[in-house]
């Protein structure tokens, strides 16, 4: 069973985190956690508030969705992948891909990456009048 991280600027994590829990309300409260970074917080900051998340988890799947690639949230993850090879990670998170991973939590955090990215991009479209 995968945990999940929603990592982004403050406060789409915790808004993401929310409009999941309006999806899936019997979710336990490990299996999805919200970390906002807010604007004044600082590479370092957020690196060690990262790495207790990872130790917190350890032997556990990890999945980090995160708002956006290239930004300080997460250039700061990418940081910490290296020393952390069994956490996976996606950028540019949005509502399908949320939903998808939730649906799969009991793949490999690999596997979920994978589903992750397929919900998103299925879920890219543009919208004709009806």
């Amino acid at each position: 069973m995968s945990t999940l991280l929603l990592l982004g600027h403050a406060p789409w994590a915790c808004a993401m985190q929310a409009v999941a829990r309006h999806a899936f309300p019997d979710l336990p409260d490990d299996a999805l956690l919200a970390m906002d970074i807010h604007a004044a917080e600082q590479p370092p900051a957020i690196a060690e508030r990262l790495g207790k998340v990872f130790s917190s988890n350890q032997g556990q799947e990890l999945l980090v969705l995160v708002d956006v690639a290239g930004a300080t949230p997460a250039n700061v993850l990418q940081d910490l992948l290296l020393q952390n090879p069994s956490v996976k990670a996606v950028a540019g998170c949005n509502v399908a891909m949320l939903w998808r991973t939730l649906s799969y939590r009991e793949l490999d955090a690999a596997s979920l990456q994978a589903r992750a990215l397929a919900g998103a991009l299925a879920a890219v479209a543009p919208l004709e009048p009806r």
